[in-house]
């Protein structure tokens, strides 16, 4: 009988059991727990329009220490108006004293394997991450009123003192050349800077903790520019134009544009930008229809007095305003709005005649061909048929769209004159001139 094999099992197991003792040796420090916080909103943007205050911003999509998706309930969006010689505040004073304008809830993120529902869910109002995001106040007397800052162990800001001198750029090349210049003020003094409305956003996550705080915007609380004069409305076939004063009092550019290849003018004393202008949709009685903030029809403040629209909106009534723009960084005021201009575009405009009209005569028949028109509201063409030397009469019901026709009403022996014209699908239509004249004899 041979000899039984050793059993291994127990070593076996045992080197098992001492391997897993090895493994489970000397326990390290516990980790602390992972507290995520929304990322730092970076694009925060201000526009006021008269007493109403906009502001824009995306959305975050991540946390601070980078991963995704953002661990964020909702954006809350603050504000403050702080006393111009108030103290200096920090992130955390200025969270405690401002009063928050909006909560705005974010779209929690969708699984990444989503089932699909039997039928389909009304969509979500909420902004999702990496969305653009509204919230809107009105300038209401609490608004504008200084809110006192407490030092609280914060240094308060110097007190303004006197205008200090200004060195205008390349002053010191000059007086190096034995030029003096004597000292100017600013453009606008420091007595004369307004109160400002801080703005600034932050998020919080589902733990309800606060993600860091935007850059604040700084809002100029002096009264709005004055609105332009009310536009003017003008069109054609193609483009409708709207068009407009400056503004009274409206700062314009120093210097043009510089001709191609010419050293472009700097002036030694800084000064404001020009003020530019926005065009909205607007009812009859100047009013931005819409309960959110009003969007331009310009996508950036114009420079040149005048907007255009094409294709003409005929038979639409269509309103304009006007506003004058103020720009600053991440700020922008604009006036009130001028008064509406409207206008109902009416198409009066005839389509191009028709060209090159050759006639053929054959058996009991005349057959007619023509260069077609090229207009884009072409309803089709009438065909004109005078006898001899008689006037021309319309001699098809209704326009027809091909550009050939058979006329079969015809006699032996009699001449025929012919012409045809081009008319349009407006209300009502627009007939062309007529194209040129041909003759043919029926057999």
């Amino acid at each position: 009988m041979a000899a039984r094999a050793p059993r291994l099992f127990p070593v076996a197991l045992a080197a098992v059991l001492a391997a897993g003792a090895a493994g489970c040796g000397k326990k390290g420090p516990p980790l602390a727990p992972l507290r995520l916080q929304p990322a730092r909103i970076s694009d925060l943007s201000v526009r006021r329009d008269g007493d109403r205050v906009t502001l824009q911003f995306t959305v975050p999509s991540a946390n601070t220490d980078g991963s995704t998706p953002a661990d964020l309930r909702a954006v809350e969006v603050l504000a403050l108006t702080p006393p111009a010689s108030g103290p200096a505040l920090g992130d955390e004073r200025f969270i405690e004293a401002a009063t928050q304008v909006a909560a705005i809830e974010v779209e929690p993120p969708r699984p990444a394997r989503e089932e699909v529902p039997a039928s389909p869910a009304p969509p979500d109002p909420r902004p999702a991450q990496g969305e653009r995001a509204t919230a809107a106040e009105r300038l209401t007397d609490a608004a504008l009123r200084p809110v006192p800052i407490p030092v609280g162990g914060t240094a308060a800001r110097e007190p303004a003192g006197p205008t200090p001198a200004v060195t205008p750029p390349g002053r010191a090349a000059l007086e190096e050349l034995g030029i003096t210049i004597p000292a100017v003020s600013p453009t606008v003094p420091p007595s004369a800077a307004s109160i400002r409305r801080f703005y600034a956003v932050v998020g919080r996550s589902r733990a309800g903790r606060l993600g860091p705080l935007s850059a604040r915007v700084g809002l100029p609380l002096t009264p709005p520019p004055p609105a332009p004069p009310a536009p003017a409305v003008r069109y054609t076939e193609t483009v409708l134009e709207v068009t407009w004063d400056a503004a009274p009092g409206a700062r314009q550019p120093s210097f043009g544009p510089a001709p191609e290849g010419a050293l472009v003018a700097r002036p030694l004393i800084p000064e404001p930008p020009a003020q530019t202008y926005n065009v909205y949709a607007a009812e009859p009685d100047g009013t931005v229809a819409g309960d959110r903030p009003a969007v331009p029809l310009n996508p950036l403040p114009l420079d040149a007095r005048a907007w255009t629209i094409t294709p003409v909106p005929f038979e639409q009534a269509r309103c304009f305003v006007v506003r004058t723009v103020e720009a600053g960084a991440g700020v922008t005021v604009e006036s009130e709005a001028s008064v509406a201009a409207c206008v109902t575009p009416r198409d009066t405009f005839p389509p191009v005649a028709p060209t090159s009209l050759a006639a053929v005569g054959s058996e009991g028949a005349i057959n007619l061909i023509w260069e077609p028109s090229t207009d884009a509201d072409l309803a089709g063409y009438l065909v004109l048929r005078g006898e001899g030397d008689g006037p021309l009469a319309q001699l098809t019901p209704a326009p027809v769209r091909e550009t050939t026709y058979r006329d079969t009403a015809v006699r032996a022996g009699v001449r025929y004159v012919y012409a045809v014209v081009a008319v349009d699908a407006a209300t009502p239509p627009n007939a062309s001139g007529q194209s040129n004249r041909v003759e043919e004899t029926a057999r």
